[in-house]
């Protein structure tokens, strides 16, 4: 069963070049209890689109234009198991309900998440005397046991520092802390490993995945790094230049990826495949801005494959496991490419 559905969503912003559209009609899902991957290149829309979930784009310049982001909330004491709301339509009042508490978020860098000037302690506690009434020295005893929780030890003492006297990796345990505070149904996790070193990172998907199996929750989890994904996602979206262009089940993308870019993506990953000092595949060409998007397929233009009816506009063709932005995605299966 879905927990959140997003239907063709567009997003744009102001800037002084003029009106730029980062989000051209992306559709998705995440299912209860289901960890779903978001990754492309930088640039492509992914971030635009997890922040038009919760409606933090930057104000006044981002705007969601069209589209529906559909939430189905959990039992409360003002709401019914199931009530489906649209989140792109709700006014603010309504949405401080629903952040923290139904849907959270684990920021990028962590050092940017964290008010310096703020305890660590009173940042995890305030979620819970926001939503949930209690106390501050409660709230203060269940930040420590969140923390205990996330693998941060000398807990009792963290809860007493700031931001800067944190390592790198402790800040990150201490903002998904933050996140599972109030114990939401889905968390997004944007980007939530890019600046920690190989091993935190590892330690963090770990616990990521740990916690999600012990509690239930659903996981956007946004990347540009396809190694993450194969060890942490149940099913992956591919997105470029603003649209979805395949998703599938995590191990169907890794094993026959039917989009070029998806395939290309994959090649430029270091790996068996590629004998040591040996240079990596790249990407010819760059990722087109909103102005340069081709009228048919966006890929085209760095697509080694691509011909004549690439030119037209490209129809995502969707079955209830997969979808595909590919007008000659079965010849090219076909040819094993």
């Amino acid at each position: 069963m879905a927990l959140l559905e997003i239907k063709d969503l567009v997003v744009g912003f102001e800037t002084p070049a003029g009106f730029m559209r980062a989000v051209d009609g992306v559709g998705l899902s995440i299912g209860k209890g289901e960890v779903v991957g978001l990754v492309g290149e930088s640039g492509c829309g992914k971030s635009a689109t997890a922040f038009s979930i919760l409606k933090l784009l930057p104000h006044p310049t981002g705007k969601i234009l069209c589209g529906n982001i559909i939430f189905y909330r959990k039992n409360t004491a003002t709401t019914q198991s199931g009530q489906a709301v649209d989140m792109a339509t709700l006014e603010e009042k309504e949405l401080c309900g629903i952040r923290g508490k139904e849907i959270s978020m684990i920021f990028q860098e962590p050092m940017s998440a964290l008010n310096p000037v703020m305890r660590i302690g009173d940042q995890i506690a305030e979620g819970l005397i926001l939503h949930e009434k209690i106390s501050k020295t409660e709230a203060l005893k269940e930040a420590e046991k969140i923390l205990l929780r996330v693998g941060l030890s000398g807990a009792r003492d963290k809860l007493h520092s700031y931001p800067h006297e944190l390592s790198g990796g402790e800040r990150q345990r201490a903002v998904i802390a933050m996140a599972l505070i109030c114990k939401p149904q889905l968390v997004i996790a944007d980007e939530p490993t890019t600046a920690l070193d190989v091993t935190i990172q590892t330690q963090i998907l770990e616990l990521l995945r740990e916690l999600q199996r012990e509690t239930g929750i659903s996981i956007l989890f946004i990347t540009h790094d396809l190694g993450l994904v194969k060890k942490f996602c149940d099913r992956t979206y591919v997105m470029y230049a603003g649209q979805i262009v395949e998703s599938a089940r995590t191990a169907d993308l890794f094993a026959s990826p039917r989009h070029p870019y998806t395939q290309a993506l994959l090649d430029a990953r270091p790996g068996d495949a590629h004998p040591p000092k040996t240079p990596l595949r790249s990407i010819e060409g760059r990722l087109p801005t909103f102005w340069e998007w081709e009228a048919g397929c966006r890929f085209a233009p760095r697509c080694p494959f691509a011909q004549g009816e690439c030119k037209q506009p490209q129809i995502l063709e969707q079955t209830p496991a997969a979808g595909v932005r590919c007008c000659r995605h079965m010849e090219l299966e076909r040819k094993n490419l």
